[in-house]
């Protein structure tokens, strides 16, 4: 399917890792200083609150297990709130869904669980050990100015070899009161510029070093195996944060390389960004 897959699978499987996140109390985030931004900081309280927990077997005795464990973050402002909610509903509904279905987010959850449940009793037998999972998390990577990011963290296991885990990232325009799209930032008609230049950072990638892959093997990769996804996510990418040296645009695993790959993350320096972001973003 994609041939060079081996080659990364041989290199990088010695190097996976999994990460945990420890959830805390309440929390005032720090502003950022004034040699960094020219905007006056909003003040933002965090609080780490548990949605929905429960880890369990189906039975005494039944080896059968789910775990499920949501944590969300409440802010003292209401409109970053609903975009929390509205995101932590995406574990249950798709994105086409989520505008017009107004069921209760417990009650969301709960039906998932159940499901789970059931699926637990038809793919496994009583005396399988088998422990399912869904955990998900959101916690403020940075605030810069009136710039807020916040991370949030989803990992799931169904069975198989291995789970799933991503990461997302929401920004907040704390002056504006809204949520930032790719699309706020960036200059228009950028596109081409935007996919030459995530590529260029790619190929220099500290996912393709100690890989053992040559430059022509990196470029078959690049340009050949996954070029269709590269290139259509790279038009696209959605998923960013801000920094002190420039946005970070973040990839699950399989958007733009196998798995094994984990989590790509490309820094954009705001020196390299001019004519592709606009000038309000090349430093907020």
């Amino acid at each position: 399917m994609k041939p060079l897959w081996l080659i990364l699978v041989a290199a990088m499987a010695a190097c996976s890792q999994s990460e945990n996140q420890a959830v805390s109390s309440a929390a005032v985030v720090p502003a950022a200083s004034a040699a960094t931004t020219s905007s006056t900081p909003v003040a933002l309280t965090t609080e780490n609150r548990t949605f929905f927990k429960q880890e369990g077997c189906l039975a005494a005795g039944d080896k059968r297990c789910f775990n499920m464990d949501i944590q969300y973050l409440h802010t003292n402002h209401a409109w970053i709130n609903e975009h929390l909610l509205a995101d932590m509903r995406l574990l249950w509904l798709s994105a086409e869904e989520l505008a017009n279905n107004q069921t209760d987010s417990k009650q969301l959850a709960t039906e998932y669980l159940a499901k789970k449940q059931q699926e637990l009793k038809e793919w496994f037998s009583p005396d399988a050990e088998t422990t399912l999972s869904q955990h998900y998390q959101q916690k403020i990577k940075d605030q810069r100015g009136k710039i807020v990011s916040v991370a949030t963290k989803t990992e799931e296991y169904e069975g198989g070899a291995r789970g799933t885990f991503y990461t997302r990232y929401l920004n907040f325009d704390m002056q504006a009161q809204k949520r930032l799209q790719l699309s706020d930032i960036r200059e228009p008609n950028t596109t081409p510029a935007l996919v030459q230049k995530l590529t260029a950072l790619y190929r220099q990638s500290e996912k393709f070093k100690d890989t053992g892959m040559t430059e022509a093997e990196i470029t078959q990769f690049i340009e050949q195996d996954w070029a269709e996804d590269i290139q259509k996510t790279f038009a696209n990418p959605n998923s960013f944060y801000f920094t002190q040296k420039g946005v970070v645009f973040s990839f699950s695993p399989n958007e733009i390389g196998p798995s094994i790959m984990g989590e790509i993350e490309l820094l954009l320096p705001y020196t390299e960004a001019q004519g592709l972001l606009k000038t309000e973003w090349l430093n907020p």
